[in-house]
């Protein structure tokens, strides 16, 4: 696959110069080892000498102003040596250079020392700089070697002053400023001289590491092309053609070649028809899919062997590398599997001594029985042998032969589970014993190898374990007849729970109809002056008959719910039930910042419900804070209701974070709750779900419908009343 170009990065003018000059100092006998040391010597040789010449040409001038200019002068060209790798990201480049820049100080200060006749005593306190140096940028070995060099610094110094050799300066003094550069020409020349035989050293010593790299390298190879001479599996590598490039000697040894005389054949010259026939697809799709491995095991595939012993087995495993930049070719590995074939005359062997029954059959015939077979049967293992499937049906019992026809007609590949069934023996006895089959390879043809095991004793265990177990289940039923009966006083006690819940939907439903007789009394006392004040009378006593027998109804409904009877529902219409359960509900929304909206189909007036309106107003109000509580504040609940024809159906959604997956098929449980901490009882549900069932209903956990996979969406559906029912009037004990 083509890669992304990577982005160009600005190279430095500074290191762009070094790379040219590592380009044209580099060695091309050592180009690719210690590169980089001796890049730094040689560039490190070049400018300490073109800094140094300018010191060295005006040393005579220098000496009038002692140390300043000196001292100015060392410390330049020592912190330009210093500073190069540093400016070139290249630190270690500081070890290659500590040589030449302590160098340059010892060459300086020799020179002032030699031009003053010993007289410049300046220049001692700078001596100590040539082993501090060298401590920096060499280590500890480095400060011996430059001390004893600073040390010979002093001792001329010390030799010319005591013989009084004149300063050379007063010849200087003459000179006019052009006759100073043959002199530092000199200098210039002696220096590269100098640098010269160092760098035939360093080349020397640089090429001795790059013959050692070699020798290495060789000793790597010799290893590796050891350890594949005595590799037990072959490996060839062949060129697109199938020519081979290379052969390890395990190859000529599996297929019995001469040594060397692999090289330059071709695959197809090493193997025979057969060999030919399941080796080319092989080859054709590992030539078609590079990187991928492509495995097959050949019998009798290359020619016969020298010495006439048989050709061995082999498994064939193929993989191009034809795009490895190292390889260039389709690598195979051959894998000598006589030993396996060997194995599995072992494991013929050990089905043969078997506890259990086992035989092969070929065309519904059988062509193998293991004695053990034999002794279940009580015969002979040529008994079975060359028989047809159908005579071994004599020995099954009358009731389970079917089973068995059955088993035996079914597709060979087809998978079976164990068949269990009744046998007689030869001798009469009766067994249990289990059959289980599976398909198989026999002389190249497919078969089936069916096993038998004697499960009588099993059978016989099964047998008193069930009658234990007959005990132990009449057991349970009593304990679950009594866990019952106290399953029902718990449902009672959850009727009676459920009535504090439906507390507050009581009280608003009752402070309704109150205040409408409150407002009716004080109607009719305030028409008391009033000429038409008796219709007005009347007016006002019907609507409170009407509002007293609502009050009725809901206390009449609370006592039937509490005594779990079925409670009394008359025909109405569940759009007040909805808007009654909203205003319920608005406060608390609004203290939590919540919004509740109520969306009506046109449909929904005209649909009459059997209801018990106090009884599903608790259901939606309990629907309404479930999903205002599910967040800490903000929540948006939408309340829908669509007439269906036969069916009403009512929405109560949120935006809420949801019912979690596993908790989905509990959520109308008594008593299971997902709000421990925040109070919830585990009730509100279960008796909401309970109200609906017993309204003819269904109340459903669906998937989202505004926010697909957000919040939760309880779907209610109601059946719609066809005709009007009478409504009870009168109020009841």
């Amino acid at each position: 696959m083509p890669t992304r170009r990577s982005e160009a990065v600005p190279i430095p003018l500074l290191q762009r110069v070094y790379a040219a000059a590592d380009a044209y100092f580099l060695s091309d006998d050592i180009r690719r080892l210690s590169a980089n040391e001796l890049a730094y010597t040689r560039i490190g040789v070049i400018g300490c000498i073109a800094v140094g010449l300018a010191g060295i040409a005006f040393i005579p001038w220098q000496l009038f102003h002692w140390p300043a200019h000196v001292l100015i002068a060392m410390m330049a060209s020592g912190l330009f040596c210093v500073a190069l790798p540093f400016l070139l990201r290249r630190r270690d480049g500081i070890r290659h250079l500590g040589h030449f820049v302590c160098g340059q100080v010892s060459v300086y200060a020799l020179a002032v020392i030699v031009l003053s006749g010993g007289r410049a005593t300046g220049i001692l306190p700078v001596l100590p700089m040539i082993p501090m140096l060298a401590l920096l940028m060499r280590g500890g070995r480095a400060v011996i070697s430059w001390g004893l060099v600073t040390v010979g610094v002093i001792a001329v110094g010390a030799l010319l002053v005591n013989r009084e050799v004149p300063a050379l300066i007063e010849g200087f003094r003459e000179l006019r400023h052009e006759e100073r550069y043959p002199i530092a020409l000199i200098c210039l020349i002696a220096m590269l001289g100098v640098s010269f035989l160092f760098e035939r050293l360093w080349n020397r010593s640089a090429l001795e590491l790059a013959e050692r790299a070699r020798a290495d390298l060789a000793l790597r190879e010799d290893r590796y092309r050891t350890l594949l001479e005595h590799a037990s599996e072959g490996i060839l590598v062949l060129d697109a053609r199938g020519r081979i490039q290379f052969a390890s000697p395990a190859v000529e040894r599996l297929i019995g070649l001469d040594p060397g005389s692999a090289v330059g054949r071709t695959l197809v010259s090493l193997t025979d028809e057969r060999g030919l026939e399941e080796t080319v697809p092989m080859w054709n799709r590992a030539l078609s899919r590079p990187g991928e491995r492509v495995r097959v095991e050949l019998r009798a595939t290359v020619r016969p062997l020298p010495d006439g012993s048989p050709p061995p087995r082999l498994e064939i495993t193929i993989t191009n590398h034809l795009d490895h930049p190292a390889v260039r070719g389709v690598v195979v590995h051959l894998h000598d599997v006589t030993a396996l074939a060997r194995a599995k005359t072992n494991y013929q062997n050990l089905v043969e001594r078997s506890l259990q029954g086992f035989i092969v059959v070929r065309e519904f015939r059988v062509v193998y029985a293991n004695q053990a077979m034999a002794d279940l049967f009580g015969v002979s293992t040529d008994h079975f042998v060359g028989r047809h499937v159908n005579e071994m049906l004599d020995w099954v019992e009358p009731d389970d032969r079917d089973r068995v026809v059955e088993a035996l007609n079914a597709p060979v590949l087809a998978p079976m589970d164990p068949l269990e069934l009744r046998i007689r023996r030869a001798d009469g006895a009766r067994r249990w014993i289990q059959i289980r089959w599976s398909d198989a390879v026999s002389e190249g043809l497919t078969a089936r190898q069916i096993v038998y095991a004697d499960i009588t004793a099993q059978k016989e265990l099964d047998a008193s374990r069930r009658v234990e177990q007959e005990r132990l289940e009449a057991r349970i039923a009593e304990r679950t007849r009594e866990l019952e009966a106290s399953q029902q006083t718990l449902r009672a006690q959850e009727r009676l729970a459920a009535v504090g819940t439906l507390a507050a939907g009581v009280a608003h439903q009752i402070n309704n109809p109150v205040g409408a007789i409150l407002a009716a009394a004080d109607f009719a006392l305030i028409a008391a002056g009033d000429p038409d004040r008796d219709r007005i009378a009347a007016t006002a006593l019907e609507e409170i008959k009407a509002q007293a027998i609502r009050c009725g109804r809901i206390i009449r409904g609370i006592l039937q719910f509490s005594r779990a009877e079925s409670t009394e529902k008359w025909s109405g219409d569940v759009i007040s039930v909805l808007r009654t359960a909203v205003d319920v509900t608005r406060r608390h929304a609004r203290e939590q910042g919540a919004e509740v909206s109520l969306e009506l189909d046109r449909g929904v007036a005209a649909a009459s419900v059997l209801m018990s309106p106090i009884e599903l107003e608790q259901v939606f109000v309990n629907l309404i804070l479930n999903a205002i509580q599910a967040q800490s504040a903000g929540a948006k609940v939408w309340i829908t209701a669509r007439n269906l024809g036969h069916e009403l159906e009512i929405c109560v959604e949120d935006d809420g974070p949801g019912i979690p997956t596993d908790d989905r098929d509990r959520i109308f449980d008594p008593f299971f709750t997902t709000r421990l901490k925040g109070g919830g009882t585990g009730l509100g549900l279960s008796v909401a779900h309970g109200i609906i069932e017993d309204h003819g209903g269904r109340m459903e956990l669906v998937p989202a419908r505004r926010r697909p996979g957000v919040g939760a969406c309880f779907q209610i559906v109601l059946p719609v009343e066809k005709s009007e029912l009478g409504i009870p009037t009168g109020l009841e004990a």
